[in-house]
């Protein structure tokens, strides 16, 4: 038992250090290798670039199609933001769906104030559809969702509360 453990003892030390050298030989990878990791790259990076396409019918549920502004002001707020980055990604998967912008005042105001208002809030979210890569041909305006033609993408502008 002694001698195992003392053999066990300067093998260790030993096995390491003729380990360390060994010299490993990494032969390059082959052509098909190389290929074969390319088209993978290539795939990835067309996933990455393709947009995530939102089922028409979950867009069109009443509050995901409601771009949210502060009070009495055209500033879209955070929720608002992220309306507007769901309907442009669903506006570049189905480029034949045109897109309606319905504003509407906060009512609390005179009415050539209302009006101004909604005419600032319509540019506001023009504006935003435009930075997110929707093309402005695509937009029209109307003065409410009735109004817009069957099939649109119909994004309302108001304020739901609060400041």
């Amino acid at each position: 038992m002694r001698r195992l453990g003392a053999l066990l003892v300067l093998a260790v030390p030993l096995s390491g250090a003729l380990g360390a050298c060994t010299h490993r030989i990494t032969p390059p990878p082959s052509t098909a290798i190389l290929e074969a990791r390319a088209a993978a790259a290539d795939r990835v990076k067309h996933a990455r670039d393709a947009a995530v396409c939102d089922d028409p019918r979950r867009i069109q549920e009443a509050d995901a199609t409601v771009i949210r502004f502060r009070f009495l002001t055209a500033e879209i707020d955070q929720v608002g933001e992220r309306t507007v980055a769901r309907a442009s990604a669903f506006a570049r998967c189905d480029a034949a769906t045109p897109i309606v912008i319905v504003a509407e005042s906060d009512g609390r105001s005179p009415e050539a104030q209302q009006q101004a208002l909604i005419a600032e809030r319509q540019v506001a979210m023009r504006r935003a559809l435009a930075a997110a890569g929707i093309p402005e041909s695509r937009m029209t305006t109307a003065p409410n969702a009735a109004a817009a033609p069957s099939g649109a993408l119909v994004l309302t502008g108001r304020n739901l509360g609060g400041v």
